[in-house]
């Protein structure tokens, strides 16, 4: 309710913002809610991720894998709007979807081209599905990567890292 055509009306949206924001609180606190309840790459891997590569496209990927895990688990932010049909709130999903989660999730961008038009939920669930299962394997990856510190020193992971996790997302 804020565009005059195809673009926005900034006084309309300036008015509505409250508002909006209000609207949008529930998908918050459904990312919150998946943080809480995904397991697949647990605190204490980030924790040693960051620690021994600080600053690194590791790190940076490690993060942003962790949020779309939380985002894509059936209690998370993308399940609820969903299950809820918010298309205003997919729109912001898919407006803020950047950087490092954006190329770990682009199914997302795919399936939601014609959703305006078509409003096609099973697609936006698909490529929900489709992200997940993909990105549960690199969680497991990174948490094999991180146990094997205890045996391995600090480069050769980071090599495997580069080239089973990075290299694949052209990084």
């Amino acid at each position: 309710g804020v565009s005059a055509r195809t673009e926005l009306d900034q006084g309309t949206f300036r008015d509505r913002l409250d508002e909006i924001v209000d609207n949008e609180i529930p998908i918050f606190i459904h990312h919150e809610i998946g943080e809480l309840r995904e397991e697949s790459l647990d605190s204490g891997t980030l924790k040693k991720l960051v620690a021994t590569y600080p600053g690194s496209a590791i790190e940076l990927t490690a993060r942003a894998l962790k949020d779309i895990l939380a985002d894509t688990h059936q209690d998370g932010m993308l399940s609820f709007i969903i299950n809820e049909r918010r298309a205003a709130s997919l729109g912001f999903y898919l407006g803020f979807l950047d950087g490092m989660r954006k190329v770990l999730f682009p199914e997302i961008i795919e399936s939601f081209k014609n959703f305006p038009e078509n409003k096609d939920w099973s697609l936006i669930e698909d490529a929900r599905s489709a992200c997940r299962v993909k990105n549960l394997s690199r969680a497991a990856f990174l948490q094999e990567a991180v146990q094997s510190l205890e045996w391995e020193d600090i480069q050769t992971v980071k090599c495997r890292l580069e080239q089973k996790l990075l290299s694949p997302l052209g990084l």
